[in-house]
């Protein structure tokens, strides 16, 4: 089970971007868009018990990410 401290990767293909943040604050973020009318394009591709799993997962998707998209 994952709680607010877990940590998220997330993928954004407008901006072709990996990023890592805590489930707490992606669900804020999330809410807080909802809320505003704002958009986001934020996928949710992993969630991890510790931020260096999530940063060493977001490395090697970013690397993919380079392959695919080149």
């Amino acid at each position: 089970m994952f709680d607010f401290n877990s940590y998220t990767v997330l993928w954004s293909p407008t901006q072709q971007l990996v990023h890592v943040e805590s489930l707490g604050d992606m669900l804020k973020k999330n809410q807080m868009h909802f809320n505003k009318k704002m958009k986001s394009d934020f996928i949710v591709v992993g969630i991890y018990e510790t931020k260096e799993q999530a940063n060493i997962e977001a490395s090697k998707l970013q690397e993919l990410r380079g392959k695919i998209y080149s």
